[in-house]
């Protein structure tokens, strides 16, 4: 009895032998192995989903800047700043004329835009480049936009003109522009920057003798490779229905668009002003046509303006906008010049809601008048392509901006 019970002792302290230690080592190793392979799967999928989420917080955050200021535009024909002199051919008009722009020495009122030229109306360059930064060339938009808006400058509300575009930032940086060319380095790491520049009212400057035009200057993200803008555009004239496109798109009449506007090529890409007719532009005129009596009818119809050219139609202005019409001398002195406010609208006839004096004119045409009125469209589109911080997980995301100030 007690000789089984020593054996028994003896067996039981005698531990694992070799072969179970190694079965269970080598369970441990696979075990081990598979939680590692778990852990770095689920960091591997953490990391690249907070790389997404990271790309998309960068790309919401411009548009949101974007669609703040983009939706507030304000209709205008007089974008950059200037002061009303009498030292043109007109009067006092409450518009720009050359050589009325304000110009200082830090001369930022005419770096905005297309440089060293006023733009009167908002506007759109639809540029390109190409980059094999992603692997073989590839061609990436490179737009931007300058428009008129509210906006909030060292704690103060003000109008100002705002432009967006794609930037090299170290350039942007140094105080230069850092616009793209055609052709962008492959180790060049772009930016979405935006320019404000508005008149200096600070009260140290308020006794100036002299307006003066200041910049802010703001890089809103970093690694975008693509930033685009559509507009909305229908013209009554072309009978289609009205979709999104771009400045090429409308001068090539894709699809059978017909365009009021001669789109013109600047800067290496294309220029889409939303402005009819204008200072600067001299090859469409008006013909003031005198009021009539209707034989039919025996109604009198009043005074009204049209333009002889079978592109324009003025399909982007409606019931209240506004027509500045002037005369530069010659047969048309007599016509009144000034602001005209649209009461209706047929295909390139306008007639307005104020009375046009029409009694000096001896039943005759007052052709030859100059004009112009800066619209809006009703809706933008606005696409940009961000990656991450590692140069990876494009993401391309759009938004859709309603203008608050399109007239309907």
């Amino acid at each position: 009895m007690t000789h089984s019970r020593t054996c028994r002792d003896q067996r039981s302290e005698s531990g694992f032998t070799l072969l179970e230690l190694m079965v269970a080592m080598a369970l441990s190793a696979v075990l081990i192995g598979m939680i590692v392979a778990v852990s770095t799967g689920a960091q591997q999928i953490y990391d690249a989903t907070s790389a997404r989420v990271e790309v998309l917080q960068k790309a919401r955050y411009v548009l949101n800047d974007v669609r703040d200021h983009l939706k507030g535009a304000l209709v205008t024909s007089d974008l950059e700043f200037f002061t009303d002199t009498t030292g043109g051919n007109l009067a006092r008009n409450g518009h720009w004329e050359e050589g009325e722009e304000i110009k200082d020495t830090s001369g930022p009122n005419l770096v905005g835009g297309r440089p060293q030229i006023y733009d009167e109306g908002a506007h759109i360059i639809e540029r390109q480049y190409t980059s094999s930064r992603f692997g073989g060339e590839s061609t990436h938009a490179n737009f931007s936009i300058y428009f008129k808006a509210p906006t909030v400058v060292k704690g103060q509300q003000r109008v100002a003109n705002i432009e967006y575009y794609l930037a090299d930032p170290v350039k942007f940086a140094a105080g230069e522009t850092g616009k793209l060319g055609s052709v962008v380095d492959d180790n060049t790491n772009l930016a979405l920057v935006k320019v404000v520049r508005y008149i200096d009212t600070d009260p140290e400057n308020l006794h100036s003798q002299e307006l003066k035009v200041k910049e802010a200057r703001y890089e809103l993200c970093p690694n975008v490779t693509d930033f685009k803008v559509e507009y909305f555009y229908d013209n009554t004239g072309d009978k289609r229905p009205g979709r999104f496109i771009t400045p090429a798109e409308e001068a090539r009449g894709e699809g059978g668009l017909k365009s009021e506007q001669r789109l013109v090529q600047v800067d290496g890409g294309y220029l889409k002003e939303f402005l009819y007719g204008g200072f600067k532009q001299n090859t469409t005129r008006g013909t003031a046509k005198p009021g009539q009596r209707q034989a039919r009818t025996g109604l009198n119809r009043p005074p009204h303006f049209e333009v002889g050219d079978d592109r324009l139609y003025f399909s982007e202005l409606k019931f209240g906008d506004t027509l500045y019409i002037w005369t530069d001398g010659g047969a048309a002195a007599r016509f009144p010049s000034g602001d005209y406010t649209v009461k209706r609208r047929e295909i390139d006839r306008i007639y307005f809601q104020e009375a046009i004096d029409d009694s000096g004119w001896d039943n005759s045409d007052q052709g030859g008048l100059r004009f112009k009125a800066g619209y809006l469209p009703s809706t933008f589109r606005v696409t940009v392509r961000v990656l991450d911080d590692q140069g990876g997980e494009p993401r391309s995301i759009s938004i859709v901006v309603q203008t608050y100030n399109k007239k309907s």
